[in-house]
């Protein structure tokens, strides 16, 4: 249990004041006690004295029975229990009462007598000489049971009041601490979890001009402050919950701290199920929240745009688009990661029907291609025979009238052949004849 500072100052001051009031308390029972004692003592040694005093001629004169008068009178005193009365030797001349009271206190006297010595004209001029002389003893017990009542009586009143000024003093303490520090103490707790809350808008009455008011005031100027650079935090949870990307914020072992609307709707299941578990429990690749993951994929304390897959509860996987980034505090060190990860499911059928309406568009490309391939080089086959054709239909006439001319020349050489044989042979028959005559 947390003790509060108001109880603590409460509790401070109550004792300091309840030990002032045992002190003096004590203080004044040890005073009035010892009053009380001074004043027995007085009176009984008074007693005491007179009966030494009363006792001088009936000891002298042995009149035991005006010792006894004065031993009665002497117990007929309020706190007197015990009377004796003794000559000088030992003898005892008068007891009375009793000694069995044990709170009791003995008091002790001599008897004592004047003696004159001298002569007659000494005796006349009243210039003898005086000797005092102890002729006995007389011994009175007190009893203290009426002082000690008193004392106690005294002692119980003292306490009485003590403790009921402590309990006003606390009462009075209280109130003031109350007014005075505990209200304003606890409107500054209000306030600071008002601010940890996200509410900067909240201020504090400031009550007084004193240290908790000039606290009350700074703190309102604080928050005043925090509140023209600060997002609030319900602004801050409003955009974290209508994220459409899920977001994990995890802890430096991996065990997942915060999740938004996203994430549980993504992995169906409620909030309290997730929170707590491992990150391993739902991600497929749990290094990507570990800091072997950021040292491998990561730059500049960020990974981005890292697919992964998230597992649901019923084994399935959802193929998402990871990014994470280390959380750090004010001084730099590593408190956490936070991943966000985009559900591509959607996009990842996409881009398969995509992919098979490009192999099919391969496919009937290709086919194209080669029917085109066909339908070209027949064309090409068709387009050569219209020109064979054409070509032959051009070629035709002219051959006609060429092969009709070359059968003509044909004959023309034949009978050139002839002419050019029968030149030879009478070039071949000139010769020999020459070649006759000569010889």
């Amino acid at each position: 249990m947390k003790i509060g500072i108001s109880f603590k100052i409460l509790a401070v001051v109550v004792t300091s004041i309840l030990g002032l009031g045992i002190f003096l308390s004590a203080y004044f029972i040890s005073h009035e006690r010892a009053t009380y004692l001074a004043e027995f003592d007085l009176r009984a040694q008074v007693l005491v004295d007179s009966l030494a005093a009363a006792s001088e001629y009936p000891v002298l004169t042995g009149n035991k029975e005006a010792m006894a008068k004065a031993g009665e009178a002497i117990l007929a005193q309020k706190d007197a229990v015990y009377c004796r009365i003794e000559a000088e030797k030992g003898a005892v001349l008068f007891e009375g009462g009793s000694r069995k009271d044990l709170a009791r206190k003995e008091y002790f006297a001599l008897i004592k007598t004047v003696k004159l010595s001298g002569s007659e004209e000494d005796m006349l001029l009243g210039q003898q000489a005086k000797t005092v002389e102890n002729i006995g003893r007389v011994m009175i017990d007190m009893s203290l049971s009426d002082v000690n009542h008193k004392i106690a009586d005294m002692r119980r009143t003292i306490m009485f009041f003590v403790l009921l000024g402590v309990f006003a003093a606390a009462l009075v303490i209280t109130a003031l601490v109350y007014v005075l520090l505990n209200r304003p103490i606890h409107e500054l707790i209000v306030a600071t979890e008002h601010v940890a809350e996200g509410d900067l808008a909240h201020q504090v009455k400031v009550r007084y001009d004193d240290e908790l008011g000039k606290l009350a005031r700074a703190f309102n100027d604080m928050t005043s402050d925090l509140k023209k650079v600060t997002v609030s935090r319900d602004y801050v949870d409003g955009i974290i919950e209508n994220m459409t990307d899920a977001l994990i914020v995890t802890d430096l072992r991996a065990n997942i701290l915060t999740i938004n609307k996203a994430t549980a709707d993504l992995l169906g299941l409620p909030h309290d199920q997730i929170i707590g578990q491992p990150v391993s429990k739902f991600v497929a690749t749990p290094e990507l929240f570990g800091f072997e993951g950021f040292s491998e994929k990561g730059v500049d304390g960020r990974i981005k745009n890292v697919e992964t897959e998230y597992i649901l509860p019923d084994a399935q996987r959802v193929t998402v688009l990871f990014s994470g980034a280390l959380l750090t505090d004010a001084k730099g060190g590593i408190t956490g990661i936070m991943g966000v990860a985009k559900d591509i499911t959607e996009r990842k059928n996409f881009e398969n029907e995509l992919k098979q309406m490009l192999d099919e568009s391969k496919r009937m490309h290709q086919e194209l291609v080669s029917t085109k391939d066909k339908l070209v080089q027949s064309e090409k086959m068709a387009s050569l025979g219209q020109l064979a054709a054409g070509v032959a239909h051009e070629i035709n006439n002219p051959l006609g009238f060429i092969m009709s001319n070359v059968q003509m020349l044909k004959n023309y050489i034949a009978r050139y052949q002839s002419v050019i044989i029968g030149a030879d042979r009478l070039k071949v028959a000139v010769g020999q004849s020459a070649t006759q005559e000569l010889a």
